[in-house]
């Protein structure tokens, strides 16, 4: 039998893990297929990607003493210049 189809619910709790490759393999099939055919969840994994990508060069940028509160307040920031406008 065929792995049982994912919604956007589960693919959404998930799409952390499967940017990190921290996923299980029947689980990933799962999200892949999903992924593949749902525009919003693709637009939910590349936002979550390019957070990622932000996240990693403000923790480049910054000594540790920045506090959380701090960086917080840079990725936000990042994250809406980077987004296209909704229409």
């Amino acid at each position: 039998m065929g792995s049982p189809e994912v919604g956007c619910g589960q693919v959404l709790t998930h799409l952390w893990e499967y940017i990190d490759r921290e996923i299980e393999a029947e689980r990933c099939v799962q999200l892949e297929a999903h992924l593949a055919t749902c525009a919003d969840c693709r637009r939910a994994l590349e936002t979550d990607r390019q957070l990622k990508r932000m996240v990693r060069r403000c923790c480049d940028e910054r000594p540790a003493s920045e506090t959380v509160e701090a960086l917080v307040v840079r990725v936000r920031q990042r994250i809406r210049i980077s987004l296209p406008p909704e229409s």
